[in-house]
């Protein structure tokens, strides 16, 4: 079957291949701005639908393309049916199945695209762009998520250019190449998703929350510019961004959240292009950037902004290994339950006299690391008993006895 292309024109130089396949919707193809192509046509962007009850959409068609003032909308038809087992677990996180007579009937509930023109400016620099978003609607079925799976890359190749991403288990800088990977998944050791001998299972955490363990905006600049992902307003989100080995696309994942009903729609994505070629200010306007997304948060949420203060925090290699084990401080060993007192009376006035304004303190209450010890995920082997020590996973909020 042939993938016919047509194109969708928004009035500040944007143009969205869309991708057809007989009747089929596929989704958008290559995305340019003002000529720049802003990502590759090998994979689709489209949105993943299921509801919590089995029902999965696997057939898209379009019915109508509709231009209301400068906003376009998509209007689709999503064709899916049910299926056997739903999302929902038991109480002991066996999928619940749904035997029925409808098993297998067909079902079309409707989604709508919308594609408005956006503008911004960072810093003093003129970003143009998009923004989309998606609105489910059904007479009888309710969906709780939307998951959209994209790639960005300027220039249509991830091959010479860079991205800049701050989150917990990643290089805050990544130039693409095509036989490198690169991932936002939280991995249990280095390597490949799937390599070693967790194969699969190597995954701590795939999908991450964007106010939380990964960046809440996209970032990625090349000699043509800068490319911004970020949302109209902070939502629920989680994500993952991955280029796979001997591949040239840079994969986005963004899982939406949404209130559980039949009528729901995602917050706006909105895609920024900026030709800023300088590398020095491209590296600059990532900070700026960040902090305008952050910006909005605080007016959306009301957070207030706090000055910065020099902070000196606790080395964790001053508490034991295991429990029942020593600590050290200044080159000796110091028994667990007199830390405390030596740290109060060495360490707080040294760092006082340097300055130091705010004091960090961590491990004290009970929890994984003071009753378990710093046991590793792995320590046993794929097959043995899984051992997730945390700091994170507190057990009481009380002094743990490991301390006197």
């Amino acid at each position: 079957m042939k993938v016919l292309g047509k194109t969708v024109c928004l009035p500040n130089q944007v143009e969205l291949d869309l991708l057809l396949q007989d009747d089929q919707f596929l989704g958008f193809g290559e995305i340019r701005v003002a000529g720049v192509t802003i990502r590759s046509g090998q994979v689709p962007l489209r949105v993943d639908l299921s509801t919590p009850l089995g029902v999965r959409y696997t057939r898209y068609t379009l019915d109508d393309i509709e231009q209301q003032d400068e906003e376009v909308r998509l209007h689709v038809s999503a064709h899916g049916q049910q299926e056997l087992q739903s999302d929902i677990c038991d109480d002991y996180e066996s999928d619940l199945l749904m035997p029925s007579t409808q098993l297998g009937q067909p079902i079309v509930d409707q989604l709508t695209w919308i594609l408005t023109p956006s503008q911004l400016t960072i810093d003093g620099e003129s970003f143009t762009g998009f923004s989309y978003a998606v609105e489910f609607s059904s007479a009888s079925r309710s969906i709780y998520r939307m998951v959209f799976s994209s790639t960005f890359e300027l220039g249509g190749s991830v091959e010479g250019v860079t991205y800049l991403h701050q989150g917990q288990c990643v290089p805050p800088a990544y130039t693409g190449t095509r036989d490198s990977l690169y991932t936002t998944s939280v991995l249990k050791s280095i390597g490949a998703p799937s390599s070693g001998e967790a194969g699969l299972f190597n995954h701590s955490m795939q999908m991450n929350a964007r106010h939380g363990t990964i960046q809440c905006f996209d970032y990625q600049y090349s000699a043509a510019g800068v490319l911004i992902g970020m949302w109209e307003r902070g939502e629920y989100v989680r994500s993952l961004q991955q280029k796979n080995a001997d591949e040239t696309v840079m994969f986005i994942i963004d899982e939406h959240h949404v209130p559980y009903a039949t009528q729901t729609r995602t917050c706006a994505k909105q895609i920024l292009f900026a030709p800023v070629q300088d590398t020095l200010r491209a590296r600059d306007l990532w900070k700026a950037t960040k902090d305008h997304v952050l910006r909005g948060f605080q007016q959306q949420w009301g957070f207030q902004s706090m000055p910065l203060m020099t902070e000196d925090l606790i080395n964790e290699s001053w508490i034991g290994l295991l429990p029942g084990g020593q600590c050290w401080f200044a080159g000796r060993v110091v028994p667990p339950e007199r830390i405390l007192y030596v740290l109060a009376d060495e360490w707080l006035p040294l760092i006082k006299q340097h300055g130091m304004e705010l004091v960090g303190f961590n491990m004290f209450q009970e929890s994984d690391v003071s009753e378990y010890g710093r046991r590793c995920k792995l320590d046993e082997g794929v097959h043995g008993d899984l051992m997730v020590s945390s700091i994170c996973n507190t057990w009481r909020y009380r002094p743990a006895s490991y301390w006197g």
